[in-house]
């Protein structure tokens, strides 16, 4: 193939044949690169007439391929987003990290907002306790026995319905944030494994990439997020 087109088509026996050819010359460039790395300083004409051969394989068969003989193509992009990640070193803000960890599981947005209404409702027991409990004293101040035994009644009835606002409330709340921290874990296990799954093999040749810490990572790193996401975001 060059430029969107077929050259040449046969086996590989039949396209050396014309060693004038395109597949030939490409054949060619790439075996008196492999000798060029094994040969002596002193040859070095060689090795000119190596590059010059390449570079001319490459003119006419411009594959825009790259040298992936120890690292894949995605190993290389990963690479240069470390390095771009380490000279930039940005900071993100709350709301950022908030919009790139929901943008992995859009589903889980319905949960988020309903819990985070149910969380509202959890944060407002605590003052309307202290109210309620303001007029509790207010009461005892009552003259009338009468009137002192309506409003200790109704402060009671308050405190009541209090108390089951706020158990449903944090009910439904921890519910949502459970699911929806749960569908969050189970997107980001998946990424990783197939993550893991892309790799070159000499990832998995290093000592710090063996099975056992691997799917440990798996197993933990979502769990933080679920922790973190759930219960915690919660209160």
């Amino acid at each position: 193939m060059g430029e969107g087109a077929v050259l040449e088509s046969g086996t590989h026996t039949e396209l050396l044949h014309d060693e004038t050819g395109p597949y030939a010359r490409l054949v060619a460039a790439q075996k008196l690169k492999e000798s060029h790395v094994e040969e002596d300083e002193t040859e070095s004409s060689t090795a000119g007439g190596a590059d010059d051969m390449e570079m001319a394989a490459r003119e006419e068969i411009p594959l825009g391929r790259r040298d992936t003989s120890t690292r894949s193509l995605a190993s290389e992009i990963v690479e240069r987003n470390r390095r771009q990640d380490r000279d930039q070193k940005k900071h993100y803000g709350m709301f950022y990290l908030f919009k790139r960890i929901g943008s992995l599981n859009p589903s889980g947005y319905r949960a988020y907002f309903i819990g985070t209404c149910a969380a509202i409702c959890t944060g407002m027991v605590y003052p309307a306790f202290g109210v309620i409990y303001a007029l509790s004293l207010d009461g005892f101040s009552l003259q009338d026995p009468h009137a002192r035994r309506h409003a200790g009644d109704r402060n009671a009835l308050w405190f009541f319905l209090i108390a089951v606002l706020s158990a449903l409330a944090i009910a439904i709340q921890n519910w949502m944030f459970n699911h929806a921290a749960a569908q969050l874990s189970a997107v980001l296990r998946g990424r990783s494994f197939k993550a893991i799954l892309s790799q070159d093999i000499e990832f998995f040749d290093k000592e710090e990439n063996n099975t056992g810490s691997l799917t440990t990572g798996l197993s933990d790193n979502p769990q933080k997020v679920f922790g973190l996401a759930g219960i915690t975001l919660g209160a």
